[in-house]
């Protein structure tokens, strides 16, 4: 038995050492992302009042007033804060709550940016047209399960909820009843969280680049995968709860490098390929050991695999064409398997089940 074959009978009990799997597709989606140091992660540094802000939307128990959620604002140079409750999450709440919000005038209107989650709560026309046409500003929409590009709201959330739900145990203990009051604390709880959060604007960076001889800069083109922040399965599933002991630490899908970034004072990030912008990037940057670089020659599982009967293999593309015996034929290559393990298939049967791949083969011929 060759080592490969150990290590597919038998996997982690095979003792195959990791040089021997480093090709391996199957061994490297299971392996642990490196730890990142503190130096290693980019800061968000506004220096500009009032340019960017964050903002999102915290679930509560329901208030004996109806008040069911509450809508945060955090200006990012000076660390801000301001919040109002709401009783529902519809696109006219939550466009009353930020006019109520900047209309108090702790925390003026941005004037460059205001950064949210993807929630229909801020992807709404309503919301839209009034940051974009009515503000004149710019809206970015965060990454599902990338909660570090809302950090600033998020932990706005957590230091407003925090003594809210403190104050409601400290009631259940005195009466022995279940407590859901919260809304006729809270702006004095907002309040002194923008006083303790407070700070001046930091400076202008002007240094280098975070970047020393121990390094790594991948190149524009490279593929990689991304570390998984939460659960999936290898088909793309979304698992609930936290990570088990069986599940997959990088997602199997093969990204490209689109674009490295060189800022001041910050670590190396990579775009990747993706939806937005005229360079067609992702939403988001990543840093180096979010990034696992895919070996050019990563091979996936053996056939001796398979147990039982797969319904069926996913095409990926088509190579080629050819006639054989008056019979057309594609040669195609199969999703998570090499070129050279590609196979030719009879047109009509194609036509029926991927007319779509044909169509792209056809328009690049």
């Amino acid at each position: 038995m060759t080592p490969l074959e150990r290590y597919y009978k038998f996997y982690n009990l095979s003792g195959v050492p990791a040089r021997l799997l480093k090709y391996q597709e199957h061994y490297n989606i299971y392996r642990r992302p490196l730890k990142e140091k503190r130096s290693e992660r980019p800061k968000v540094i506004v220096w500009k009042e009032n340019a960017t802000q964050q903002s999102d939307l915290a679930e509560m128990p329901i208030d004996p007033k109806g008040y069911y959620y509450f809508l945060v604002v955090v200006e990012i140079s000076r660390k801000r804060v301001d919040a109002e409750p709401i009783k529902n999450k519809t696109a006219n709440s939550v466009l009353k709550a930020f006019i109520k919000i900047y209309g108090r005038g702790r925390i003026q209107p941005p004037t460059h940016r205001l950064e949210t989650d993807s929630g229909s709560e801020f992807t709404n026309s309503q919301i839209r047209d009034f940051f974009l046409n009515s503000i004149g500003v710019m809206m970015r929409f965060g990454e599902p399960e990338r909660h570090k590009q809302q950090s600033f709201a998020e932990r706005a959330i957590q230091a407003i909820e925090k003594p809210l739900f403190r104050r409601m145990t400290a009631q259940e203990l005195k009466t022995g009843e279940t407590s859901v009051e919260w809304s006729e604390d809270f702006h004095d709880i907002v309040r002194l969280v923008d006083e303790q959060w407070q700070r001046d604007p930091p400076k202008i960076p002007e240094g280098p680049p975070k970047i020393d001889k121990n390094t790594e800069l991948l190149l524009e083109g490279t593929q990689v995968r991304t570390k998984l922040l939460e659960p999936i399965s290898v088909l793309g599933k979304k698992l609930h709860g936290k990570f088990r002991i069986g599940d997959i630490k990088w997602d199997p899908k093969v990204r490209i490098i689109k674009k490295l970034i060189l800022s001041p004072e910050q670590p190396p990030t990579y775009l990747l390929d993706g939806p937005h912008g005229r360079l067609g990037v992702s939403r988001c940057a990543y840093t180096r050991k979010e990034l696992q670089v895919i070996p050019a020659n990563e091979k996936p599982p053996p056939d001796s695999v398979i147990r039982g009967r797969p319904e069926r293999y996913v095409p990926e593309r088509i190579l080629k064409h050819r006639t054989r015996k008056d019979q057309l034929q594609y040669l195609v290559k199969w999703e998570r398997y090499p070129e050279d393990e590609s196979t030719w298939e009879p047109a009509d049967r194609l036509q029926e089940d991927i007319p779509n791949l044909i169509r792209i083969y056809n328009d690049t011929k």
